[in-house]
């Protein structure tokens, strides 16, 4: 900045300037009550007019004498300058490269440049008019003029045009922003069935559901960083003595390649870092400073900080699951898999009595090793070898639907004649008394049911351990459709081995083999 003192325009009270057009069209100055000055008839120009009919965009101060860029105490500062009438045209910077255009028009001027400018000093008269641009420069200006004559009320004649200008090393920067988000889990593990009933020797294949869920996620280490990149883009060495970044006032740590301080070459760039941990996820403005001495001024450059698409940092997640019993489930996502599905057998038991069937579900988280885990117990009882066996004519008509008087035995299954048998859509009730029609589901289901029966009811069914295991499977796979649709070779043979259990189920039924029929 610079000291300056304001042009005082003194209006004088026996000299007013009225413009108009006398009765030849010429153009006029009222100098005094009685004296008249007139120009040309046709040179409106000569009124000496601004090109862009309005004033400069900033208002001059008026230095006496003779200033130059020097005087004005602004720093550093290199000059373009011209004396007129040669001060219309280009005016070529010191690099060599970057200029100043004036187009003049009679006492006014308008100006545009290549590069930035500090002020514009404008001489006529006595005085000059001093056009101060700082502190954000310009690139031209229009209605530019030399200061005013106090006897005329117009500008004194331009004598030259002098623009001084300083060079600034530009800085340019990235702000990049992350943080951490952990998440937490939670596992369930369920299954349909918590009771069973199984005959000595005999195995079930138990449905589990193994479920994973988020609970919820914590956001943490809030960071920001990026490059700092200053060039040096005058035709002289830049001085710098330090390179500063500040997110919203405060510090954050700087790493340049180059020690400080730093004489940088004409057109050389080099890059700096930083980053730093925030205490929250707070946008705000980061700016960088490249401080400087001598005659290539400081620069700074500026960028945005949010969070609003920063890089999340996931931490667990993603868990591996494992079962006790089955081994490992899979690992689960966020957003992805999360409900394992799979099948466990249960038994067989050799002896008699209760047993507890118990396995336990569990996961690690991939990052942290956190761990959950959820259990599932079956109770199971296997009843002592006794008793005789039943046709399934017997077990289709002593349910509680009749006709015959009602067997307890049926209360040995989850709902009695209305638990739902495997994958038929029937119950077991339904089922025996559904007529195969040439589908040996059917066939196979009435055998394996009546059989079923007989070892809840007490009859050893040693006999048919390795049928009834099998039969199970193949109802627990196939629905009645599946099966009656089967064709070719390999639908053939899967009926005859349906046919083949069958047939040795139904012989365990009628006392055949096995503990001997019932006398019903």
């Amino acid at each position: 900045m610079f000291g300056a003192t304001a042009l005082n325009r003194r209006t004088q009270e026996n000299m007013t300037m009225i413009t108009y057009r006398n009765t030849l069209g010429a153009a006029c100055l009222l100098l005094t009550p009685t004296i008249v000055a007139c120009t040309a008839n046709t040179d409106v120009a000569a009124l000496d007019q601004p090109l862009s009919g309005t004033d400069a965009s900033v208002t001059p101060s008026v230095i006496e004498g003779n200033p130059t860029c020097e005087d004005l105490g602004l720093g550093s500062l290199f000059d373009e300058k011209k004396d007129c009438p040669a001060c219309d045209g280009d005016y070529i910077f010191e690099d060599g490269v970057h200029k100043a255009t004036v187009t003049k028009n009679g006492l006014y001027f308008d100006w545009a440049s290549t590069m930035s400018v500090d002020v514009v000093i404008v001489k006529g008269g006595d005085n000059a008019n001093i056009y101060n641009y700082q502190p954000g420069e310009s690139l031209g200006d229009t209605g530019l003029s030399a200061p005013i004559n106090p006897n005329t009320q117009i500008p004194f004649g331009l004598s030259h045009i002098d623009f001084c200008y300083d060079y600034e090393v530009e800085v340019s920067k990235t702000a990049d922003t992350a943080y951490d988000r952990s998440y937490g889990w939670d596992i369930d593990k369920t299954s349909p069935n918590s009771q069973l009933l199984l005959s000595l020797g005999q195995t079930f294949i138990n449905a589990y559901t193994v479920t994973l869920s988020v609970t919820g996620w914590s956001d943490s280490n809030w960071a920001v960083a990026g490059t700092i990149t200053v060039h040096n883009p005058a035709h002289v060495s830049a001085l710098v003595t330090d390179v500063i970044d500040e997110l919203d006032g405060s510090p954050l740590p700087v790493n340049c390649p180059v020690s400080f301080p730093y004489t940088m070459a004409s057109g050389e760039t080099f890059q700096c870092t930083y980053g730093a941990t925030l205490t929250s996820a707070q946008d705000g403005t980061n700016v960088a400073t490249a401080t400087t001495q001598g005659l290539v001024g400081e620069g700074s450059g500026s960028a945005a900080v949010s969070f609003a698409g920063a890089t999340v940092n996931g931490i667990d997640e993603c868990v591996d699951v494992d079962d006790d019993q089955y081994g490992p489930l899979g690992q689960a996502c966020v957003g992805q898999t999360l409900v394992f599905n799979y099948q466990q057998p249960i038994g067989a038991y050799g002896e008699c009595g209760l047993y507890s069937f118990d396995n336990t579900a569990s996961f690690i988280a991939v990052d942290t090793n956190a761990t959950g885990s959820d259990s599932h117990s079956v109770a199971v009882e296997v009843p002592c070898v006794s008793g005789c066996s039943l046709t399934p004519g017997y077990w289709k008509t002593h349910s509680l639907f009749g006709p015959a008087p009602y067997d307890a035995n049926w209360a040995n299954l989850p709902s009695g004649a209305d638990t739902p048998f495997f994958l038929s859509g029937q119950s077991y009730h339904q089922v025996l008394w559904t007529a195969p029609m040439g589908n040996v589901y059917y066939i196979l289901a009435r055998a394996y049911i009546a059989a079923y029966l007989n070892g809840l009811n007490g009859a050893d069914t040693s006999a048919i351990t390795a049928e009834l295991t099998a039969a199970m499977k193949l109802l627990s796979t196939y629905s009645p459709a599946e099966i009656g649709l089967m064709r070719g070779k390999n639908g053939k043979q899967l009926r005859a081995e349906i046919v083949a259990l069958a047939d040795t189920l139904d012989q365990y039924n009628n006392g055949i083999i096995g503990p001997g029929h019932c006398s019903e």
